[in-house]
């Protein structure tokens, strides 16, 4: 029987309940799914361990709130580099002229560089100087929001060409 979540635990909770809300559904809504599971402790000691989960998705979602009203769409990238090769792939989360990641984990470095690798591919690619990669994750039970932009396409793929060359050294 759970009386306590573990870290861990509390991660994986939060991030399931942070991506239901994502998704569209309430935080009601998606709490009531995690009783469901059964991975909460019983009674009173989860619903103190939801109340701390909860504030903190009301936080992170709050953060991003202006960049979630626009409905996300994934675009491809196609960027050429300049030794001939091709950069591919698809970049999800793109809402109006934002790039938004949400986290439930807290915002550090591996997140920010996955911002920017998706920011320089769409910036490369669609050569719109509007785009900015917008990464939102927690700061102990608040949220923190991380921006990048103002990056011209001709900039971008130098960047990407670099960051290629980087990683066929290493």
């Amino acid at each position: 029987l759970t009386v306590e979540l573990a870290p861990l635990q509390g991660w994986a909770i939060g991030d399931r309940v942070l991506r239901s809300c994502l998704a569209g559904l309430s935080r009601a809504d998606a709490a009531r799914l995690e009783y469901l599971r059964g991975e909460l402790p019983p009674g009173p000691l989860g619903s103190e361990q939801m109340r701390t989960i909860g504030a903190r998705i009301d936080a992170l979602l709050a953060a991003c709130e202006v960049e979630r009203a626009d409905e996300p769409t994934a675009l491809d990238v196609a960027v050429e580099l300049a030794d001939g090769r091709a950069l591919t792939g698809t970049v999800s989360g793109v809402r109006g002229s934002a790039i938004l990641e949400v986290t439930y984990s807290a915002l550090k470095p591996k997140q920010r560089i996955a911002a920017w690798l998706r920011y320089l591919a769409l910036v490369a690619t669609t050569g719109r100087s509007d785009l900015r990669g917008v990464t939102v994750g927690r700061l102990r039970d608040d949220a923190r929001r991380s921006i990048v932009s103002g990056l011209e396409a001709s900039l971008a793929i130098q960047v990407l060409d670099l960051l290629v060359g980087i990683r066929d050294r290493g």
